[in-house]
């Protein structure tokens, strides 16, 4: 067989396993939107459709680090705005201002030995 005999054999063969898939899954989705208005079913279809979005947002950011790492570097920007961690990490930063100009001051204020 050549190229072009096999993929039309490959095309007639995905529409019938398509084709047999579609009656049961037609009647699985008219049963469970029997009963509900096409709002319900526009809602549901875009809650899927976001859930689905975030479960490949999250496999894709989970492959690159670690979830603790992931979910620091999510909550870090609103961490920093609650009062008591902006009034340390202002504090801590405040110190290490303090000592690195005394550092330098030091550094500048000694003489050379070359």
């Amino acid at each position: 067989r050549d190229s072009s005999q096999l993929c039309v054999l490959c095309c007639a063969t995905f529409a019938a396993m398509a084709r047999s898939f579609e009656k049961p899954l037609q009647s699985l989705v008219n049963s469970a939107f029997r009963g509900k208005d096409a709002y319900q079913i526009l809602k549901t279809a875009v809650v899927i459709s976001n859930l689905w979005r975030l479960w490949r947002h999250l496999r894709r950011a989970l492959a690159a680090q670690s979830l603790k790492s992931y979910l620091l570097g999510l909550l870090a920007p609103y961490l920093k705005r609650l009062p008591m961690v902006r009034k340390k990490l202002d504090k801590e930063l405040a110190q290490t201002m303090t000592d690195l100009r005394a550092k330098f001051q030091q550094g500048l204020t000694e003489p050379r030995v070359a």
